[in-house]
């Protein structure tokens, strides 16, 4: 168990490396996101947005085609 802690304190530590801290203009939390291992079938639909109060900070997505 102890070599687990330590595996999964490794990851922490690199995903860590280079992250910067969000702050919600609407909320005011402040937080990292850290996304350590990507789903097979992963699909954020490319919003992001803050994980307390839900406010959309972000769109990736492209427009409809129309």
């Amino acid at each position: 168990m102890t070599t687990a802690i330590r595996q999964t304190d490794d990851q922490v530590k690199e995903a860590m490396s280079g992250e910067k801290i969000e702050l919600c203009q609407k909320c005011k939390n402040q937080y990292i996101l850290i996304w350590l291992k990507q789903g097979e079938d992963y699909n954020d639909f490319g919003f992001r947005h803050c994980p307390f109060c839900g406010l959309v900070t972000e769109e990736f997505c492209l427009p409809a085609i129309e």
